[in-house]
């Protein structure tokens, strides 16, 4: 896993499509913003079905 620190208005890219921003801090919250192809998948982990595949992504298990 690479860790970064970014402020609010820098940007992390990845690979030639996919651009993430930082676009603000507030209430222990931090707003990003994602600019990706529409046939780039991108969900928040909580709403991922734990049995849904997508690729090049982790399988995540929910632990009870």
């Amino acid at each position: 896993m690479l860790v970064l620190q970014r402020r609010p208005g820098q940007s992390i890219r990845i690979g030639k499509n996919i651009q993430i921003t930082i676009l603000r801090n507030s209430n222990g919250n931090t707003h990003v913003g994602i600019t990706a192809p529409t046939e780039i998948k991108i969900l928040r982990e909580e709403l991922q079905p734990y049995n849904l595949e997508i690729d090049h992504e982790p399988n995540f298990t929910k632990n009870y």
